[in-house]
């Protein structure tokens, strides 16, 4: 009712004597003044005027009830007059309500105005608005529009509050860039201009310095020279052995590579490697297995009785074909696969190598961490969950670039580690990254699947020396390695070679390899590469020294009879000097101290998720966008709207309402619901969805999931609250709401965070490519269920309304049908509209606490999603 109404096409009604205009007084005649109407020839009625027609609304006279505008109505019966055509069909089809069609028919105050009495009418004033039967004009919300005759205020405060929240994210989000930038090496000029204008993908290289681009093998972790000496301080139980070891590696070196490095690094780490095992330097961790099977449930053995032992301090690889078994073994060690038969000990007693999965380190063959995060954030977080809670920040802080520094990882450290898509640092040195995620718990086992795999040779070598270094401080070290050249391959003490079906074909010393098979008639050319003649061999393509002599064709078998085996003499090694040796009991003391609490861990999972988000602005700035196209969308198809609703009018009134289009509100509930799935669901399956392959590798590392989950979850709250308010301050401007912002915001929230939660279940259990289309496919139908077009009162009849209560579209929808409605109370027929769709009006309350409860419950149901899916994984 933007301005005058229109006429009803004949004369005489004094309601358009002058018509209503919004805004402005509205006079009509006084009853004094109106002329008499002649007895016997109508009743006040205008569109037949000389005709005896008109029907009683009530018996006898009574007062027009509050909200209705009924000047002349003062001694007389209310009337129901002919209507004129354009009433008629407004009454019929729906449409702007009708004047008065007589003097005495009754008429609800027209919105835009309040009546106070059913004789006065004023204009709704400024700073209110006055819908439909208003008796009292309402007060605006803040910053809203809400000039003289308002019929719905146009509210622009909580748009203005979400554009400043926007510019201020900005601000916080640049300064955050400009800082790292700066961290990087950055000049002033370079770190404030904007990626955009630098160009795509375009980062500026950190500095390297000089000592940086040595980049010796001597030069890693545990140079010869100050590893002879850590070593000796750390075990302190075997200094003869280990420094002879060491001499032995530095006398094979390359003389132009071997250069030493300050000894105060490496006593540092191996100091920080005493702490983390209170102190007690005894501790090794020694594997002897006899006949480890595997059998699937087929019967087809994968694993084929592997027997021997793995020593504290020394260097094992594990090569074969492919399809020979090799991770097979892994897993079954570790415990990540139930082995079927065999026996395993542990430091002579018979254990589990899961009871320690806090002093276990596994490197997998991706490069499993988060890419957005910088060097030393993945390490330090990993620090933080892994090590010892009592150990101070700073002393975490201290280790961590100890050891950044000692895998030749500093000039990178503050450099997103990046991926295929970001740039970031190069592929050796994202495997340095993620052989310091497992180190930095200063683990005592440090298992690795082919840590070599995709790199160039000097990197592989990089990386084989680190583990090296690692080994002569006493970690046990067994890694699958894959056609290995040949300064790799002697880099290792032992070797398990395993042929096809995972039998074994030789495990023992690299250095007694060559000897065991030249006795079996094998030829080793003197220029050939020792791992690829091993490789050729157990592979049936190994070449004989005599063509005359026969070589075994079953290598399993003969390694059997030859009763040749890797003997590991328990009662010696673990025994110090000062008598007696490390328990197992004892490790599993220190193995309980690992880790930090769970409130710890669910903070630092917090931390790093929000730091991630940070990282990833363009999908914050596109899930924000999304939200607020989605709400102006449905803003718009709501805005063409005078008045929200129109209803049946309570008796004695009902004969001159309009038809009723509480079907409005109810489709509008079903579109808000469906718009807010369609702009939210994408955003809540990468949550999870996107690094679940770091989730199982620190589970499988002793993190507690649930810290992991709760942390996660909540660290993207704030995201959620900022979608619905991006969502709310657009719709709310446009569909101009009957009740308060706060309510609809809240409405919306609850809803965006229920989606957040369905999306989440959905991540845990669908693959990665099609989790977002299975997402907004599942919470748009959720949405559409709400009671619109399949009514509650239908399902229930149906017997399936559970289906529709498990939705949260189902509750926002009474909830917003229920506010919107009750702003005409007392004035139209409410509980007849509600009925129709089963809606209970005064549900609000109840409403809300569905949608609070769901949203947890859904979140209940990703967590044991996550937990029991993929639990091999997780291992």
């Amino acid at each position: 009712m933007g301005g005058k109404r229109k006429g009803t096409g004949y004369a005489g009604n004094v309601f358009e004597s002058p018509s209503p205009i919004l805004g402005q007084p509205w006079q009509v005649p006084a009853l004094a003044d109106l002329p008499p109407i002649p007895p016997g020839v109508g009743f006040g009625c205008y569109y037949q005027p000389n005709a005896s027609v008109g029907v009683p609304l009530v018996p006898s006279y009574r007062p027009c009830d509050p909200g209705y505008f009924c000047p002349y109505v003062v001694d007389q019966v209310m009337l129901l007059c002919p209507p004129s055509p354009e009433c008629f069909m407004n009454r019929l089809a729906g449409g702007s309500p009708c004047l008065p069609q007589g003097r005495f028919e009754p008429a609800l105050c027209p919105a835009g105005f309040y009546c106070p009495t059913p004789s006065t009418i004023h204009p709704c004033p400024e700073g209110h608005y006055c819908v439909t039967g208003t008796t009292q004009p309402t007060p605006c919300q803040f910053m809203s529009s809400c000039p003289t005759g308002t019929i719905t205020e146009t509210h622009f405060g909580t748009l203005l509050i979400v554009l400043l929240a926007d510019v201020l994210l900005c601000i916080v989000f640049y300064c955050q860039s400009v800082y790292e930038r700066r961290r990087d090496g950055a000049s002033w000029i370079d770190a404030a201009t904007p990626t955009f204008l630098q160009g795509r993908g375009r980062r500026r290289r950190p500095k390297t310095t000089r000592k940086d681009a040595e980049c010796s093998r001597s030069s890693r972790f545990g140079r010869l020279n100050a590893r002879t000496a850590a070593a000796d301080k750390y075990s302190g139980t075997r200094p003869t052995q280990v420094r002879a070891a060491t001499a032995t590696i530095a006398a094979g070196a390359d003389a132009a590579r071997a250069t030493t490095s300050t000894f105060e690094e490496v006593s540092v780490l191996v100091q920080a490697f005493r702490d983390g095992f209170n102190g007690d330097e005894r501790l090794r961790m020694h594997f002897a297995f006899d006949n480890l099977t595997l059998a699937l449930p087929t019967g087809k053995v994968v694993l084929g009785g592997v027997t021997g032992g793995i020593r504290a301090g020394h260097m094992t690889a594990i090569m074969g074909g492919s399809g020979a078994g090799k991770t097979t073994f892994m897993n079954v060690l570790m415990g990540k696969v139930q082995r079927t038969g065999g026996a395993l000990r542990i430091n002579d007693e018979v254990d589990e190598i899961h009871n320690y999965r806090n002093l276990i380190g596994f490197v997998p063959q991706d490069d499993t961490m988060l890419r957005v995060l910088t060097v030393r954030e993945a390490v330090l977080h990993s620090a933080r969950m892994r090590l010892p809670s009592s150990w101070p920040a700073s002393k975490v802080a201290a280790h961590v670039d100890n050891l950044l520094r000692a895998l030749n990882l500093s000039s990178v450290a503050h450099t997103r580690i990046g991926d295929e898509v970001t740039r970031g640092i190069s592929g050796g040195q994202r495997k340095r990254v993620n052989i310091a995620l497992e180190l930095v718990a200063a683990p005592l086992a440090l298992f690795l699947d082919e840590p070599t795999s995709g790199l160039d040779a000097t990197a592989s070598l990089d990386v084989v020396d680190i583990l090296q270094a690692v080994s002569k401080l006493g970690v046990t070290v067994v890694s699958i390695i894959h056609q290995p050249r040949i300064e790799i391959f002697e880099r290792f003490d032992d070797v398990l070679l395993l042929a096809p079906g995972g039998r074994t074909a030789y495990f023992g010393p690299i250095a007694r390899a060559k000897d065991y098979f030249t006795s079996l008639g094998f030829r080793f050319d003197s220029e050939a590469n020792p791992a690829d003649v091993l490789m050729d061999i157990v592979s049936g393509r190994g070449q004989r020294a005599d063509p005359d002599r026969e070589v075994p064709v079953d290598l399993a078998s003969q390694w059997v009879s030859s009763g040749s085996t890797v003997h590991v003499d328990l009662s010696t090694t673990t025994t110090t000097e000062s008598g007696g040796g490390p328990t197992n009991k004892a490790m599993r003391s220190v193995a309980a101290r690992r880790g930090a609490t769970w409130l710890q861990q669910a903070f630092h999972c917090h931390n790093r998720s929000l730091l991630k988000q940070s990282r990833e602005l363009t999908s914050l700035q596109l899930e924000l966008f999304c939200a607020f196209l989605a709400g102006f969308l449905m803003g718009n198809a709501v805005t063409g709207n005078v008045e929200s609703f129109y209803g049946l009018t309570l008796e004695p009134y009902a004969l001159i309402s309009l038809q009723p289009d509480g079907w409005l509100i109810a489709m509008y509930g079903m579109l808000a619901g469906m718009s807010v799935a369609l702009s939210a669901a994408p955003s809540g399956v990468n949550v999870f969805g996107e690094d679940l392959p770091v989730y199982w590798r620190e589970t499988a590392s002793g993190q507690s999931p649930s810290a992991y989950y709760v942390g996660t979850s909540i660290s993207v709250l704030w995201r959620i609250v900022l979608s619905a308010a991006h969502f709310t301050a657009i719709y709310y401007v446009l569909a101009r709401p009957t009740f308060a912002v706060g309510l609809q915001y809240l409405m919306i929230l609850l809803n965006v965070y229920c989606v957040y939660g369905i999306s989440a279940c959905i991540s845990m259990i669908t693959s990665r490519g099609n989790m977002a289309l299975v997402s907004v496919v599942t919470t748009s139908v959720m949405a559409f269920n709400c009671g619109f077009l399949i009514t509650l009162n239908r399902a229930r009849d149906a017997g399936f309304e559970w289906a529709f209560d498990l939705g949260p579209n189902r509750w926002m929808a009474e909830a917003q049908f229920g506010l919107t409605l009750n702003t005409y109370e007392g004035v139209y027929n409410l509980a007849s509209e509600a009925s129709k769709y089963g809606y209970d009006l005064d549900a609000f309350a109840n409403d809300m606490l569905m949608m609070v409860a769901l949203g947890i419950a859904y979140r209940v149901v990703a967590y044991v999603f996550m937990v029991t899916a993929h639990r091999d994984k997780q291992k």
